[in-house]
């Protein structure tokens, strides 16, 4: 996960030094294995103004272990010693807000299930209390999938936070 995460890190580095880049409007995004690296790449690096994940096992290790499939994940999701510390995702979200965050779940995801994604979006509500629409969730039924659905929505969420660069 550490070498996923400093590769997103090297993005923003690059990015950041491209004239035609606003680095004030650099984002992350991924689905399942990139999903999960695009949220712990949010909370190690400040210069990242938003991230959308899309069932990237965002929600509660704790959850996973005790109610999910565990074994959907090898060790690369599972940061040791982060649960041993009495850390989980949901005790990271204040390193997060108020950067735009969109997790974008579904009901049936062996990757995590439903009660962790629930117990996440309590603490992201929590840390975004008067953000608007900074922190969102979208839900839907089905398994483990990157949806038209999630990532229009994704879409419409990051022309809200950002508007249309083409505009400024």
């Amino acid at each position: 996960m550490g070498l996923l995460v400093a590769d997103a890190v090297c993005c923003v580095d690059y990015l950041s030094g491209r004239p035609e880049i606003d680095p004030e409007r650099i984002g992350v995004a991924g689905f399942s294995l990139g999903g999960i690296a695009a949220f712990y790449a949010q909370v190690v690096d400040p210069r990242l103004a938003g991230a959308a994940i899309f069932c990237g096992g965002v929600g509660s290790l704790a959850h996973l272990v005790r109610a999910g499939q565990d074994q959907f994940h090898s060790v690369y999701f599972y940061p040791p010693g982060l649960l041993a510390a009495g850390l989980d995702h949901p005790s990271l979200v204040p390193a997060l807000a108020p950067r735009p965050l969109l997790v974008a779940a579904a009901c049936q995801d062996e990757g995590m299930p439903l009660s962790g994604v629930e117990a996440f979006a309590v603490a992201a509500r929590a840390a975004y209390p008067e953000q608007g629409e900074r922190f969102r969730l979208l839900v839907e039924p089905g398994p483990h999938a990157m949806t038209l659905t999630a990532f229009e929505g994704a879409a419409g969420w990051m022309q809200a936070q950002w508007g249309n660069a083409a505009q400024g």
